[in-house]
């Protein structure tokens, strides 16, 4: 539970309070906690799409992050090309295991 908390009380809250405060971000202060939900939701998603082979870690990260972007009210034209910009060569899921993983 401590680490699910932290969501609320630490970097991710914060990040999200200061898009806010920037006005990079168009949710009000009452969906902050929405919000880290919507955060949080994705990033799990996206761990789905990858463990069951729908999508590789590349894809559904950068989807994941143009989406939530988006959904937090950055425009679009701005969130693709940061997703598309910041995406580094990334490691196959099996280069981090010694065996196979079994579905």
């Amino acid at each position: 539970m401590i680490a699910l908390r932290y969501l609320w009380d630490g970097q991710p809250m914060e990040d999200l309070k200061r898009g806010v405060l920037l006005g990079r971000y168009s949710i009000t202060e009452e969906q902050l906690a929405s919000a880290v939900g919507l955060v949080a939701g994705s990033t799990l998603g996206a761990i789905f799409l990858v463990l069951e082979g729908i999508k590789t870690w590349r894809e559904a990260g950068s989807q994941a992050a143009e989406m939530t972007l988006t959904a937090l009210g950055v425009p679009r034209h701005e969130a693709r090309p940061w997703r598309l910009a910041n995406c580094r060569r990334l490691r196959r899921l099996t280069d981090y295991f010694s065996t196979p993983i079994r579905r």
